[in-house]
């Protein structure tokens, strides 16, 4: 993966990066890959890590995992071209609320496309390219 790569050079395009090559995009890799492993192994995601987090990203069942300014998507499959969206439970805390992960998500967790997010909201291009990515694989899987 591309992204992975970049981080470890420290050249990745962050939009936050005062200048390349940046060192903390080496930590930040090493926090993505604690989340990927986390999710792949677990199925879930404390909320409380220090590594980074999560997000849901609309209702099409498309996920975010969350380290500083790097977004990498993901969804779940049954890796035969099957897809249903799941959309976790909306949960409330004193200072807002967050998404809980579904316990009911498909045996294959796929991590889709990758992008830096300097801004609140996700822009348009950016989702419209993760349902993209989630649509290319999921034909790639079809029988």
């Amino acid at each position: 993966m591309v992204l992975l790569e970049e981080l470890e050079q420290g050249v990745w395009n962050d939009p936050q990066a005062v200048e390349l090559p940046d060192e903390r995009q080496v930590d930040d890799r090493i926090r993505l890959l604690a989340l990927i492993e986390m999710l792949g192994e677990d199925g879930e995601i404390p909320r409380d890590t220090i590594q980074g987090g999560y997000n849901r990203l609309g209702d099409q069942g498309m996920w975010e995992l969350k380290v500083g300014a790097i977004r990498l998507t993901f969804y779940d499959t049954d890796g035969v071209g099957g897809f249903v969206r799941k959309l976790g439970t909306k949960e409330d805390t004193w200072n807002g609320y967050y998404w809980q992960l579904p316990d009911d998500f498909d045996e294959f967790i796929r991590l889709g496309f990758a992008f830096g997010k300097s801004e609140a909201k996700t822009k348009r291009d950016d989702l419209y390219e993760a349902h993209s990515v989630r649509a290319e694989d999921l034909e790639h899987d079809t029988p």
